[in-house]
């Protein structure tokens, strides 16, 4: 069973997705435990919950960031430490810049050789959170630049 206090704060992430836009900047939830013991399911009901609430289990970051941008999408990742290590650079990237309004994040096509669309830029500013493994080796992805 979950803690009075750990509700309140879910509850606070899910009314605060609603706000978001009046407030200019976000927080993020960090869900650390064992196996099995409901943190993606918790996720999956803040999703339903959540002003465009989007839960992420199997997702390529350009999916997500794409989700982000154009549909203001609260997202919730499961099992973040999991990604790839290319993923993982993007995911942290979408992490550090996503706190703040005017938060953007800048993909390089390296494909679209002299193409006017080879430089991307994606706003990342939106509720999140995210699971890791319980040791904490799963968090080092989870930096905050100032």
């Amino acid at each position: 069973f979950y803690q009075s206090e750990e509700i309140n704060i879910v509850f606070s992430h899910i009314i605060h997705s609603y706000i978001l836009g009046l407030l200019g900047k976000t927080f993020y939830l960090l869900l650390e435990g064992e196996r099995n013991t409901g943190k993606s399911s918790l996720q999956n009901l803040m999703a339903k919950l959540q002003y465009n609430g989007c839960f992420s289990g199997k997702i390529t970051m350009a999916s997500l960031i794409r989700k982000i941008h154009f549909f203001g999408a609260s997202v919730n990742i499961d099992e973040l430490d999991k990604l790839h290590k290319d993923e993982q650079r993007i995911a942290t990237g979408i992490l550090n810049t996503g706190v703040y309004a005017n938060g953007t994040y800048e993909i390089v096509n390296p494909d679209a050789k002299k193409s006017k669309n080879q430089l991307k830029i994606f706003n990342t500013f939106g509720t999140k959170t995210f699971i890791t493994r319980d040791d904490g080796t799963g968090s080092e992805n989870v930096t905050r630049t100032p």
